[in-house]
């Protein structure tokens, strides 16, 4: 199905252990049924968000650890990275849809002063101000009520070709995402930015740091079993919208 998010965005989400797809909403459960064993749900209902608001928190980040971001080596601060989004129902050409803005931040140890914002709540940060946000792993689009996204860590490397059949069109966008450049600078120490990480081509390969959104939600429970955490985003919009004028 088609995904409502830029190539671009598409593709540097990948390249940082994300996967992007799209699902009509009728089909969701069933895909929740096809997905592995001992699934469980946390539904939470977001409304509208006028200003950015969490939506899921990830696996705490010890400082100094080294993750993969858009090919790129970060080092990064201690915290916990979580998604973050602000949304409302706005009118497009194919109608009302959901305008959303999606990202993740790492709510960092060093800014948080929980004593003092007992004593005084205006001491209290906002979203913004509790920690950076990875500006590459950001997104802007319309979505349709129609379909819902789901969001799966997944290695860069895993070949999903086989699951879908590819058109001409999809492989004409792939080509022009090869010769897509970098977005904004991030404010955490860069240390490699050569582009996607390779293996090495005259050796066997050796595992480096991990990608930020395997990270973020795949790991081990306390019985050292695989966990992977999948975030679905499920957009609604009124079943009657549209623009009054004077």
């Amino acid at each position: 199905e088609p995904v409502p998010i830029g190539a671009r965005e598409r593709e540097q989400l990948a390249r940082s252990g994300l996967r992007v797809i799209a699902v009509p909403i009728e089909e969701v459960e069933a895909v929740h049924a096809a997905l592995p064993p001992r699934l469980t749900w946390r539904r939470e209902w977001a409304g509208q968000l006028t200003h950015w608001g969490e939506l899921l928190r990830g696996r705490a980040i010890n400082g100094g650890r080294r993750l993969v971001v858009d090919g790129r080596e970060l080092i990064m601060p201690a915290g916990t990275p979580r998604f973050i989004a602000r949304a409302w129902a706005a009118p497009t050409l194919a109608g009302a849809a959901l305008r959303t803005e999606l990202g993740v931040q790492i709510v960092e140890d060093a800014r948080r002063d929980p004593a003092r914002a007992v004593f005084d709540p205006a001491a209290a940060r906002t979203v913004p101000e509790q920690g950076r946000l990875l500006h590459r792993l950001t997104v802007q689009a319309d979505l349709p009520p129609t379909h819902a996204l789901f969001i799966v860590p997944e290695d860069s490397r895993a070949d999903w070709s086989a699951l879908v059949a590819a058109s001409p069109a999809d492989a004409d966008e792939e080509e022009s995402l090869g010769s897509a450049q970098a977005g904004d600078p991030e404010s955490y120490e860069v240390l490699s930015d050569a582009g996607p990480i390779d293996g090495d081509v005259f050796g066997p390969a050796i595992d480096g740091p991990q990608e930020f959104g395997l990270y973020m939600l795949a790991g081990l429970d306390r019985s050292y079993q695989p966990i992977k955490t999948i975030f679905v985003l499920i957009p609604r919009v009124p079943a009657d919208y549209r623009v009054l004028r004077e």
